[in-house]
């Protein structure tokens, strides 16, 4: 049973393309704008609560993020690695001669 190398490296193509997007979702989280400067006075303390929460959502997708695009490269390098297995292997069993099988 073979790898199919290119399954793999469409499934890692995904992986980045979805990290990346969510990368730029975390990024418009963070860039909401809303803390206590925004509430003004009367707020500043629950506004610092919700800016708080933005931040953690923030830092929770970017790890998200970055982990899925270790992934993404950690498949890409293990297709990269089965294909030069495969070619390796294919040279070296192409140079063995083996005696004939009385199969026909």
């Amino acid at each position: 049973m073979g790898l199919d190398g290119a399954a793999v490296r469409v499934i890692a193509e995904g992986l980045a393309d979805s990290a990346a997007e969510i990368d730029w979702h975390a990024r418009a989280c963070r860039a909401v704008g809303f803390g206590p400067d925004a509430a003004g006075d009367r707020y500043r303390s629950e506004a610092e609560v919700v800016r708080a929460r933005y931040d953690g959502l923030h830092r929770a997708v970017a790890e998200w993020s970055a982990a899925t695009a270790a992934r993404a490269e950690a498949l890409r390098r293990a297709a990269g690695g089965y294909a030069w297995l495969e070619r390796v292997s294919e040279s070296v069993l192409r140079a063995v001669d083996l005696p004939p099988t009385g199969h026909r």
